[in-house]
Parts: structure tokens; C-alpha cells; sequence
């Protein structure tokens, strides 16, 4: 938790606090990154899935995987570093020999 009170002494032209901003900027991007969204889903046939999401400016994204959706350890599909735009990058990957697979985001700075 921020303190806000100690740090208002600094402030903009408006009177609004600057420093008050900053941190909470810093916090809410380093520690709560917005979730991921995934976009269109396609299955170009029976042993492939293809997705898209909106990935957002300055965010890693690390996609990863799993045959089954209760146990198993995730494993790292696709890293996809930041960039200064926002984007809509694809994945595809093969639905693996159980013909199921469970993908999902996760997002970081």
C-alpha cells in the first residue's frame, strides 16, 4: 500500500498530485498488468488450433500449455517480448495426441 500522504507536496500546475501519479502508475503496471484477452479462435483442421489476442504495449506475454486441464505442469509455447505498439499477435500450435490441449496468457512487464 502506498502512503499518498507523504508525498503531496509535490504538485503539477493544476494542483494535481505528480508524484502520487507516478507511483501509482508504476504499481498498477508493474503488479497488476491487465489481464489478457483472447481474440478469434480457429481450428484450420483436426490436429491445429489458431488464436489471436490483444497484447498491449511494453507487456511480455508468455503463452503456454497443457494436455489436461487439472494436473500437469504448463509449458512455455510461445514468448512474445514487449513492443512499443500494441498488437494482435497469432499462435498455432497442434492440438498434441490426446487431441485436446489447454492454452493460456500470462502478461508481465
Amino acid at each position: 500500500m502506498v502512503n499518498r500522504g507523504a508525498f503531496r507536496s509535490l504538485a503539477g500546475p493544476q494542483g494535481q498530485s505528480i508524484l502520487v501519479d507516478t507511483v501509482s502508475w508504476i504499481v498498477n503496471a508493474t503488479l497488476r498488468p491487465p489481464p489478457a484477452q483472447v481474440g478469434t479462435v480457429l481450428l484450420p483442421d483436426n490436429t491445429h488450433v489458431a488464436f489471436n489476442f490483444g497484447a498491449q504495449s511494453n507487456l511480455d506475454y508468455l503463452v503456454q500449455y497443457r494436455d489436461s486441464l487439472g494436473s500437469g505442469n504448463w509449458i512455455g509455447l510461445q514468448d512474445l517480448s514487449s513492443a512499443p505498439t500494441n498488437r494482435f499477435p497469432w499462435v498455432t500450435n497442434d492440438s498434441g495426441t490426446t487431441g485436446f490441449r489447454y492454452f493460456r496468457l500470462k502478461v508481465g512487464p
